[in-house]
């Protein structure tokens, strides 16, 4: 039996979404936002040849773990899919990959592209994938018959791609409706949402759950019922409650109400005081960001500690994604003028109920996706050099640019390399000079 499994779009992760927009040519003033965490960086610089270089296809994300980086799908949760590609981070070497043909340890199961995750203690990473399979692949079977078939979750060693454990999470006869999604966060071990993400008709919220699980060992940590867990922030999970009684098929994995569960219990903290179901945007500081369905151009911003109302930012561009810095919580946004202009605004003060006046420097078109914080605090601003190819241009959290022109697109950022995807060499790695 084959099983497929639609990938969650993702949240928590250490992968951010990524700024890209061109800037104008004519002077623009710059915000200045007050905080002391708002100083400015030094000079981004790197090395005039990439490293290595990766041929994928679009649609790819990079994560460096020590002394591996792990290339894999976009679009799903810990912005990772079936097809995972472990690499040497000094080299470039393929290690191993995952994603094509049945999984090596387990009998006849098939990866299916439900999300994944790395997790796990520092230097014993495993890679958490999902698997669909014609019967029973650990002990005990979560069926009485082991010839029923099943879907589940698969550990793989990051650094091998051994098989650590293997867990069944739903049955498979067909009329079931279950389906499963990985989750992860920053810490910890990987959680698993269960419910009838693909059922073609308003769905009972009762029939979702969520667990964490042991990274070492697959056991259930703790199970939560009737919520989607999404995201892993520090002391609790992110988890989004399906509307009731009757759930439409568009609300069921993307809006919610944003609840917060209790990282080490999954018990339930608060429910936030939302009028209507919300997709994520992002966290920083003390508040949780999100966009209610009806208002894609409003970004309301919920307290962190109660899941009260904490004010809300309006008139956003709402064709381009906007993000949170999770340092500060200053939000980062477009919104139309003469072009599309980025704005940053801090939250938690009384700014965060009021419109920025000022863009930042990067205006113009957005090409594909907006603008955000990396975690390094750049802001990654997408150009056009003279020749028409894509060069990226940080800027530090006032505005200031803090580099000259890098080749490609950014991809991601890190206290050593800096990533881009270019036109015909997929993705290159270039080490930072400083």
């Amino acid at each position: 039996m084959r099983l497929f499994l639609r990938g969650l779009v993702t949240a928590v992760a250490v992968l951010a979404l990524l700024l890209v927009a061109a800037c104008s040519d004519s002077e623009t003033p710059t915000r200045s936002p007050d905080g002391d965490d708002l100083a400015g960086l030094e000079t981004l610089t790197i090395e005039s040849e990439p490293t290595w270089t990766i041929n994928v296809r679009t649609g790819h994300r990079i994560a460096f773990h020590d002394d591996v980086a792990v290339v894999a799908e976009d679009g799903v949760a810990g912005g990772m899919g079936r097809d995972v590609i472990v690499l040497d981070a000094a080299t470039g070497e393929e290690r191993w990959r995952h994603g094509e043909g049945e999984i090596p340890g387990l009998d006849r199961a098939l990866p299916v592209p439900n999300g994944s995750a790395v997790v796990g203690d520092e230097g014993d990473e495993v890679v958490l994938v999902g698997y669909s399979a014609p019967s029973c692949q650990s002990d005990p079977c979560l069926s009485d018959d082991p010839a029923e078939p099943e879907a589940g979750v698969a550990a793989l060693d990051l650094r091998t791609g051994e098989v650590r454990w293997s867990r069944p999470t739903v049955t498979l006869p067909a009329a079931s409706d279950q389906r499963m999604r990985i989750a992860s966060g920053r810490h910890g071990g990987p959680l698993v949402a269960i419910g009838p993400f693909d059922a073609g008709g308003p769905q009972d919220p009762g029939a979702y759950r969520s667990m964490e699980l042991d990274p070492a060992t697959g056991e259930t940590v703790w199970e939560a019922e009737g919520v989607i867990a999404r995201w892993v922030l520090d002391d609790r999970v992110i988890a989004l409650a399906p509307v009731g009684p009757e759930v439409p098929p568009q609300l069921r994995t993307e809006l919610g109400v944003p609840v917060a569960l209790d990282r080490d219990s999954g018990d339930e903290l608060w429910r936030a005081a939302v009028e209507e179901p919300a997709g994520w945007v992002g966290a920083g500081g003390d508040h949780l960001v999100v966009t209610p369905a009806a208002t894609p151009d409003v970004r309301h911003i919920i307290d962190l500690e109660d899941g009260s109302d904490a004010g809300r930012v309006e008139g956003l561009d709402d064709t381009v994604p906007s993000t949170v810095d999770s340092e500060t919580g200053m939000l980062v946004f477009y919104r139309y003028g003469e072009h599309q202009q980025l704005f940053t605004q801090l939250l938690g003060t009384e700014e965060s109920e009021t419109e920025a006046e000022e863009p930042v420097a990067c205006t113009g078109k957005a090409e594909r996706t907006a603008g955000t914080v990396a975690h390094l605090g750049y802001i990654d601003c997408v150009q056009r050099d003279d020749t028409g190819e894509p060069v990226t241009v940080f800027l530090d959290r006032r505005g200031n640019e803090v580099s000259d022109q890098l080749p490609g697109t950014a991809l991601d950022l890190t206290d050593d390399h800096y990533v881009a995807t270019t036109l015909g060499a997929g993705i290159a790695v270039y080490a930072r000079t400083s």
